[in-house]
């Protein structure tokens, strides 16, 4: 709350033609001036800076605001919803995560002791932060393509579109109920989609993953060389769909919010 209260005791309007100006600033210093020549002012200025500090504070939207404009609060929410994606990630998984870091860390650490600093080792760093960003992004578009394994069957899916097909065509129905049932077909069309192309989109996937950690090897490598180091790409081309299609089940939302945070 001390941040909310600091934010709103610093709060600044803009004002046309003049500029941002420290309203509460302004009002605070005029009741001490007041103050001297009736102390009644003071006590007045006293209830109207807390209650001001009060209602602006505990505000949502101002809250929201003051959030939106922290980037120090940013980066601790978002490492806060990426651990959260990496807890629901199976043991090997965040062991083969925890490798890429490792390594990151590893060619940061050569870059110090080479003393490298500057456009190149910031670069570098971002690149190879960028790739493991894409790599958790990857185990997570696969843990939930495993997680399909045995929930549903394909002949079992293809049996329920069956039957809503023939519903559709030789049932009368309310726009209502229509609309409803021809949503739940095309979602169940879509899930034996991907029921269809999961050991695709798996080979895909491993396929990247593998790329990806060549590339930080190669980074790594690079780092130890005598000189200046060449300069890392994050943009390897990567094979998989998986990211256009969004397959991230329940972390979808939270992947949005981490895509706005890292770019």
């Amino acid at each position: 709350m001390f941040r909310y209260i600091k934010a709103a005791f610093n709060l600044k309007q803009q004002i046309p033609g003049i500029g941002a100006i420290p309203i509460n600033k302004i009002l605070l210093l005029g009741f001490m001036i007041l103050g001297f020549g009736l102390p009644a002012f003071w006590f007045l200025g006293a209830a109207f800076e807390a209650a001001f500090l009060f209602l602006v504070a505990s505000n949502p939207r101002f809250q929201r605001y003051v959030n939106a404009t922290d980037p120090q609060w940013q980066q601790q929410e978002a490492e806060t919803l990426r651990q959260q994606l990496i807890a629901q990630l199976k043991p090997d998984a965040r062991k083969k995560l925890s490798i890429l870091e490792a390594k990151h860390a590893e060619m940061m650490s050569k870059y110090r002791d080479s003393q490298v600093t500057g456009y190149i080792a910031d670069s570098n760093s971002e690149a190879v932060r960028k790739l493991i960003w894409v790599y958790l992004k990857l185990l997570v578009a696969r843990h939930h393509l495993t997680s399909l394994e045995g929930s549903v069957t394909e002949q079992g899916l293809q049996q329920e579109i069956n039957s809503l097909e023939i519903q559709l065509q030789n049932e009368k129905f309310s726009d209502t109920i229509r609309e409803s049932k021809t949503a739940t077909l095309k979602i169940l069309q879509k899930r034996l989609s991907n029921l269809q192309r999961k050991e695709e989109w798996l080979k895909e996937i491993d396929s990247d993953l593998s790329r990806i950690e060549a590339q930080v090897d190669l980074a790594v490598e690079n780092a130890t060389l005598q000189g200046q180091p060449e300069a890392l790409s994050a943009d390897i081309g990567l094979y998989s769909h998986v990211l256009d299609e969004g397959f991230f089940g329940d972390s979808e939302s939270t992947i949005a919010s981490l895509e706005k945070a890292y770019n």
